[in-house]
């Protein structure tokens, strides 16, 4: 709302803050992934494909 109203940007306005709302979320995921004290960690899972 802010880009769109504030800075009368438009549709354009509600892309760009889109697109930085995505940019903000993976830039704080990254570096809680590369924090060597998370305790969140992704194991690789060995699992039996039956066909």
């Amino acid at each position: 709302m802010i880009l769109i109203e504030c800075f009368n940007m438009g549709i354009s306005g509600a892309a760009l803050g889109m697109a930085l709302g995505y940019l903000i979320a993976a830039i704080y995921t990254s570096t809680y992934f590369f924090n060597p004290k998370r305790t969140l960690i992704l194991l690789k899972s060995n699992y039996i494909s039956i066909n």
